[in-house]
Protein backbone atom coordinates (compact mmCIF):
# COMPACT_ATOMS: atom_id res chain seq x y z
CA UNK A 1 0.00 0.00 0.00
CA UNK A 2 1.24 3.27 -1.11
CA UNK A 3 2.08 6.08 1.07
CA UNK A 4 0.15 9.82 -0.12
CA UNK A 5 3.68 10.81 -1.03
CA UNK A 6 4.38 7.80 -2.93
CA UNK A 7 1.06 7.82 -4.92
CA UNK A 8 2.12 11.27 -6.15
CA UNK A 9 5.26 10.12 -7.28
CA UNK A 10 4.09 7.24 -10.11
CA UNK A 11 4.72 7.61 -13.49
CA UNK A 12 3.04 5.02 -16.16
CA UNK A 13 6.76 3.64 -16.00
CA UNK A 14 6.23 2.59 -12.95
CA UNK A 15 3.92 0.03 -13.56
CA UNK A 16 5.37 -3.43 -14.95
CA UNK A 17 3.85 -6.58 -16.92
CA UNK A 18 0.33 -5.50 -15.84
CA UNK A 19 -1.44 -7.59 -18.69
CA UNK A 20 0.92 -10.50 -17.78
CA UNK A 21 1.48 -12.72 -15.26
CA UNK A 22 3.54 -11.23 -12.48
CA UNK A 23 1.93 -7.21 -12.44
CA UNK A 24 4.16 -4.74 -10.30
CA UNK A 25 4.64 -1.42 -8.91
CA UNK A 26 7.68 0.06 -8.56
CA UNK A 27 8.04 2.86 -6.27
CA UNK A 28 11.45 4.87 -6.55
CA UNK A 29 13.97 4.93 -3.83
CA UNK A 30 13.93 8.93 -4.15
CA UNK A 31 10.11 8.92 -3.66
CA UNK A 32 10.11 6.15 -1.17
CA UNK A 33 9.83 6.52 2.86
CA UNK A 34 12.91 4.53 3.34
CA UNK A 35 14.78 5.14 0.16
CA UNK A 36 14.56 2.22 -1.10
CA UNK A 37 13.66 0.92 -4.39
CA UNK A 38 10.33 -1.14 -3.69
CA UNK A 39 8.79 -3.32 -6.02
CA UNK A 40 4.93 -4.24 -5.05
CA UNK A 41 3.25 -6.72 -6.53
CA UNK A 42 -0.44 -6.09 -8.13
CA UNK A 43 -3.52 -8.06 -8.44
CA UNK A 44 -4.25 -9.55 -11.41
CA UNK A 45 -7.62 -7.04 -11.29
CA UNK A 46 -6.08 -4.30 -10.18
CA UNK A 47 -3.57 -4.49 -13.50
CA UNK A 48 -5.94 -5.30 -15.53
CA UNK A 49 -7.87 -1.67 -14.60
CA UNK A 50 -4.32 0.11 -14.68
CA UNK A 51 -3.05 -1.56 -17.84
CA UNK A 52 -6.67 0.32 -19.45
CA UNK A 53 -6.37 3.64 -17.55
CA UNK A 54 -2.49 4.13 -18.62
CA UNK A 55 -3.28 3.12 -21.94
CA UNK A 56 -1.83 4.73 -24.82
CA UNK A 57 0.44 7.32 -21.93
CA UNK A 58 3.87 7.97 -22.27
CA UNK A 59 6.11 5.79 -20.13
CA UNK A 60 6.85 9.72 -18.07
CA UNK A 61 3.53 10.47 -17.98
CA UNK A 62 2.24 11.01 -13.95
CA UNK A 63 0.06 8.01 -13.89
CA UNK A 64 -2.58 9.97 -11.85
CA UNK A 65 -3.06 13.54 -12.57
CA UNK A 66 -3.04 14.72 -8.88
CA UNK A 67 -3.15 18.28 -8.62
CA UNK A 68 0.00 20.35 -6.99
CA UNK A 69 -1.88 20.75 -3.70
CA UNK A 70 -3.67 17.55 -4.17
CA UNK A 71 -4.54 16.37 -0.30
CA UNK A 72 -5.32 13.03 0.23
CA UNK A 73 -7.72 13.25 3.21
CA UNK A 74 -9.67 15.95 0.96
CA UNK A 75 -10.16 13.72 -1.81
CA UNK A 76 -10.89 10.81 0.48
CA UNK A 77 -13.96 12.86 2.10
CA UNK A 78 -15.49 13.82 -1.24
CA UNK A 79 -15.28 10.06 -2.51
CA UNK A 80 -17.11 9.04 0.92
CA UNK A 81 -19.79 11.80 0.51
CA UNK A 82 -20.14 10.86 -2.91
CA UNK A 83 -20.82 7.24 -1.67
CA UNK A 84 -23.02 8.72 0.88
CA UNK A 85 -20.43 6.60 3.71
CA UNK A 86 -19.45 8.27 6.75
CA UNK A 87 -15.65 9.98 7.53
CA UNK A 88 -16.11 9.03 10.55
CA UNK A 89 -17.53 6.04 12.15
CA UNK A 90 -19.48 5.57 15.69
CA UNK A 91 -16.13 5.31 18.06
CA UNK A 92 -14.69 8.49 15.75
CA UNK A 93 -11.95 6.69 13.99
CA UNK A 94 -11.73 8.28 10.93
CA UNK A 95 -11.47 6.52 7.05
CA UNK A 96 -8.30 9.12 5.79
CA UNK A 97 -5.03 7.83 3.73
CA UNK A 98 -3.48 6.21 6.72
CA UNK A 99 -6.89 4.32 7.54
CA UNK A 100 -5.83 2.67 4.30
CA UNK A 101 -2.84 1.63 4.86
CA UNK A 102 -4.08 -0.04 8.21
CA UNK A 103 -7.00 -2.12 6.29
CA UNK A 104 -4.09 -3.59 4.02
CA UNK A 105 -2.53 -4.80 6.53
CA UNK A 106 -5.46 -5.86 8.72
CA UNK A 107 -6.41 -7.52 5.56
CA UNK A 108 -3.34 -9.45 5.01
CA UNK A 109 -2.96 -10.62 8.38
CA UNK A 110 -6.53 -11.97 8.45
CA UNK A 111 -5.89 -13.70 4.85
CA UNK A 112 -3.11 -15.65 7.35
CA UNK A 113 -0.01 -14.04 5.37
CA UNK A 114 2.86 -14.76 7.78
CA UNK A 115 4.06 -11.76 10.04
CA UNK A 116 7.35 -11.20 8.03
CA UNK A 117 5.81 -11.39 4.63
CA UNK A 118 3.06 -8.66 5.82
CA UNK A 119 6.29 -6.64 6.83
CA UNK A 120 7.68 -6.80 3.88
CA UNK A 121 4.69 -6.10 1.66
CA UNK A 122 3.88 -2.76 4.27
CA UNK A 123 7.18 -1.78 3.85
CA UNK A 124 7.70 -1.56 7.50
CA UNK A 125 10.90 -1.28 9.24
CA UNK A 126 10.29 -3.89 12.02
CA UNK A 127 7.36 -6.34 12.53
CA UNK A 128 6.18 -4.37 16.08
CA UNK A 129 5.28 -1.55 13.44
CA UNK A 130 3.10 -3.53 11.37
CA UNK A 131 1.21 -5.85 14.26
CA UNK A 132 1.46 -2.88 16.89
CA UNK A 133 0.42 0.15 15.51
CA UNK A 134 -1.11 -0.67 11.98
CA UNK A 135 -2.89 -4.24 12.38
CA UNK A 136 -6.53 -3.96 13.59
CA UNK A 137 -8.69 -6.65 14.61
CA UNK A 138 -12.47 -6.42 13.37
CA UNK A 139 -15.73 -7.65 15.82
CA UNK A 140 -15.84 -11.17 14.64
CA UNK A 141 -11.69 -11.95 14.03
CA UNK A 142 -11.16 -13.48 17.18
CA UNK A 143 -14.25 -16.17 16.67
CA UNK A 144 -13.04 -16.48 13.35
CA UNK A 145 -9.30 -17.34 14.22
CA UNK A 146 -10.68 -20.30 17.08
CA UNK A 147 -13.00 -21.54 14.80
CA UNK A 148 -10.48 -21.68 12.07
CA UNK A 149 -8.84 -23.91 14.42
CA UNK A 150 -8.53 -27.77 14.18
CA UNK A 151 -11.23 -29.69 16.41
CA UNK A 152 -9.47 -31.54 19.26
CA UNK A 153 -12.70 -33.44 19.37
CA UNK A 154 -11.81 -37.19 18.41
CA UNK A 155 -13.14 -38.43 14.95
CA UNK A 156 -15.04 -41.50 14.42
CA UNK A 157 -11.97 -43.67 13.74
CA UNK A 158 -10.37 -42.58 17.34
CA UNK A 159 -13.51 -43.04 18.98
CA UNK A 160 -13.83 -46.60 17.51
CA UNK A 161 -10.06 -47.29 18.18
CA UNK A 162 -10.42 -45.96 22.05
CA UNK A 163 -13.59 -48.53 22.56
CA UNK A 164 -11.82 -51.59 21.25
CA UNK A 165 -8.68 -50.69 22.78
Amino acid sequence: MLRAAEARSLRVASFSDLEGKRPTLTVRASSAKNRREANQPLRADTAKDLAAFVKDRGAIVPAFQLARGWRPSVMIERDLKAARLDYADASGRIADFHALRSAFVSRLVCSHANVKLVQTLARHSSPDMTLGVYAKLGANDERDAIEALESLAPTTTQETQAKGA
